[in-house]
């Protein structure tokens, strides 16, 4: 109990962790503002971000005892990880500007630097060690079919919420420096988390009326707030300056899916909105 315990408080840390540099962030320093410009524009970033995310999914399956995923693909996903971060973290002086740095630290040499950060990288047991449990480990897990396995959709609830993380926190720091229409638009965003969740773990909140009516109003009005309406400089540095293709693809194919969980949560949920139809339904059928 203690160790399960243990695990389940690291996650909440490992998330903290995984964010604190949001917090580290100078906006007034010019290059803090081109490393953030050019922070998704690099596919070497998002890769990075990506094999944080699945990290931090592996630690909260570990850490309650879930299914996600299969056991071969852990497997194969922890050396992945330890060698890209090595490689990561022994090129990142090299490629990037490091806004956290102080004048006192500049007569460090950037190869040096490098080598010391990959060095750590290899040591960082509390990201590694619980992947190396769940997939090596919990057989008792894995051959067990009583256990249910995460759907799709919370898997994708999951990667969502730590993918926007990043993002809401810098702009929470910042509340002031934004406009209307974008203070609107986090309260939305909260809203739309809302529906995600309970779609994906078969909750009802509210009424499907609700959510069909906020269905084409979000749709709507995020086509107005990208392409209508004014944004904050805050707003334009932190988001629209970091479009590529890549994240504009990226970003295509979330809203997608998040439109379907949506869609599907409002209008075809009936084992959600109707459990007692449904319920019925199975009686006249069995019955006949």
């Amino acid at each position: 109990m203690f160790w399960k315990r243990f695990w389940q408080v690291w996650f909440v840390i490992a998330i903290l962790v995984f964010n604190s540099n949001v917090f580290r962030l100078n906006l007034n320093n010019p290059e803090t503002l081109t490393f953030i410009k050019n922070f998704h524009t690099n596919i070497f970033d998002l890769g990075h971000s990506i094999l944080d995310i699945l990290s931090l999914v592996g630690i909260f399956g570990f850490a309650w005892n879930k299914k996600i995923f299969n056991k071969k693909f852990w497997k194969i996903f922890l050396p992945l990880i330890i060698i890209f971060n090595f490689i990561y973290s022994l090129t990142l002086p090299l490629i990037h500007l490091n806004p956290f740095s102080n004048e006192s630290h500049h007569h460090i040499p950037t190869l040096v630097l490098g080598v010391i950060m990959a060095i750590s990288s290899i040591f960082n047991v509390l990201i590694y060690l619980p992947l190396i449990f769940y997939g090596f480990k919990r057989n008792n897990l894995w051959d067990n079919v009583e256990i249910k396995t995460y759907s799709r959709w919370k898997i994708f609830f999951i990667f969502i919420l730590f993918s926007a993380v990043y993002n809401y926190l810098l702009l929470s720091l910042h509340l002031k420096s934004l406009n209307l229409y974008e203070r609107f638009d986090f309260a939305v965003a909260i809203i739309l988390s809302i529906g995600l969740y309970c779609f994906a773990w078969n909750k009802k909140f509210f009424n499907k009326i609700f959510w069909q009516i906020f269905l084409v109003a979000y749709f709507v009005w995020l086509i107005a707030f990208f392409f209508l309406f004014p944004h904050s400089e805050i707003m334009n540095i932190l988001i629209l300056n970091n479009f590529s293709i890549i994240t504009t693809i990226w970003a295509g194919i979330t809203f997608a899916f998040g439109m379907v969980a949506l869609f599907n949560y409002a209008f075809r949920s009936k084992n959600i909105w109707n459990p007692n139809s449904l319920k019925d339904l199975n009686d006249e059928i069995a019955s006949s």
